[in-house]
Formats: structure tokens, C-alpha cells, sequence
């Protein structure tokens, strides 16, 4: 039987930000040792992932989030340096941190209950925007964000957001995540 395809929705970003992310993590695959890094093509700000998903549940979604776009608010986005995830001398994830934003949280507190509506599970956990480098720590030793942070340029880049992205997930192929369909924002 053949499992559904999985998605998320989130945040694209413009060419420049990838370009400058992925020399940022090309520099950093040096100094941090984790088994997967972000493809150039795959860096985004996840909003909502929805996991797998049946064709009809996934139309659905669409529908009703084309008939939204009008409640979605376009952004001004700023990156504010490396974070991580799990435990702080060797985070499980390695990210860009975005700086809060709140026209980004309720955009993404409007989506998060769309998909509620339309009956899929969405983290519970408060949402903290970021972009992914790194995943899967594979080191020994301690790995200090602060010394990382040293060795590439600040993570101080901004941009403007018109639109959201429906993705789905390509485990495998290069690149990972495949839009599916835009969802543009109101000025």
C-alpha cells in the first residue's frame, strides 16, 4: 500500500538569503559535526508541518486556504544569528534564528488553525521560527554556538515575504521540498 505524501507549509526565501545560508553552512560543516545539512534549495521557515496526507484532505486544505490569503499579512523578515535545539553543548539541530516578528506569528497562528479546521494535528509547542542549517549531531565533543557564530558573517540579512508555500517532502532527491502551491499575502 503506498503511504501518503507528506507536506508542511512555510515561509520561502528569496535567492540572496539561500545563497548566503548555505555559504554560512558550507563554512560551519567544518566546525559542527551533524549527519544531514540543509540543501541551498531546501532552507525555508516552516509554519505548519502537516505529515502525510491524503489527496482529499490535501484539496481540501488548498480550498480553504486560498479562500484565507486575504486574512494573511506580507512581512518584513530578519535573520538574528545560529540557535539550536535540544541540549545547548550539542544541539540536535543547528539553525539561522529569525528575529520575532508579529505580523510572521499571526500568520502563522491564522494557517495553524486552518489546518485545525480541516482536521490535522498541529504542534502544540510554542512556535519558534527559524531556518534549519544542520540536523542530527554526529560529534564527540561540545560544539559552543558562540564560537560558531565567530567563524561565519553575522546573521543579519532582511526580507520582504509576499506569499506562503504548500511543500511537499521528497525524501532523496536534491532538492528535498517541492512546491506545490503559493498562497500570496496582502500588502
Amino acid at each position: 500500500m503506498n503511504q501518503p505524501s507528506h507536506y508542511f507549509l512555510a515561509v520561502p526565501l528569496p535567492e540572496e538569503i539561500k545563497s548566503f545560508l548555505f555559504q554560512c553552512s558550507q563554512q560551519l560543516k567544518k566546525q559542527a559535526s551533524y549527519k544531514v545539512w540543509m540543501g541551498k534549495h531546501d532552507f525555508h521557515i516552516t509554519l505548519v508541518f502537516l505529515g502525510g496526507v491524503a489527496k482529499e484532505k490535501l484539496v481540501a486544505l488548498i480550498d480553504r486556504l486560498n479562500n484565507m490569503t486575504f486574512q494573511l499579512e506580507a512581512m518584513n523578515l530578519k535573520l538574528k544569528g545560529l540557535g539550536g535545539f535540544g541540549k545547548k553543548d550539542q544541539p540536535r539541530v543547528l539553525f539561522a534564528d529569525v528575529e520575532q516578528s508579529d505580523a510572521l506569528a499571526m500568520n502563522q497562528k491564522r494557517v495553524a488553525q486552518c489546518c485545525r479546521e480541516c482536521g490535522f494535528q498541529v504542534e502544540r509547542r510554542p512556535y519558534r521560527p527559524h531556518i534549519t542549517l544542520g540536523k542530527k549531531w554526529a560529534g564527540e565533543g561540545p560544539l559552543f554556538l558562540e564560537r560558531l557564530a565567530e567563524r561565519i558573517p553575522p546573521l543579519e540579512k532582511s526580507w520582504s515575504v509576499k506569499h506562503i508555500v504548500l511543500y511537499e517532502i521528497h525524501p532523496g532527491a536534491d532538492p528535498k521540498y517541492m512546491p506545490v502551491q503559493k498562497f500570496y499575502c496582502e500588502p
